[in-house]
């Protein structure tokens, strides 16, 4: 059996790139967090218009 083309990648690195991409999510769920409360805010407004 021939195995071609295989990437070696340390341990290390490869858990430094994880870790990298875990901190690039985290901050995106928190933007998307205060996205979703700017959203949740302004459809109590339009609630509120509405039943007036």
């Amino acid at each position: 059996m021939i195995i071609t083309n295989i990437i070696a990648i340390p341990v290390q690195t490869m858990c430094n790139m994880l870790l990298q991409k875990i901190e690039e999510l985290t901050l995106y769920m928190i933007q998307m967090k205060q996205v979703v409360e700017q959203l949740k805010a302004e459809n109590e407004l339009l609630k509120q218009k509405i039943e007036i």
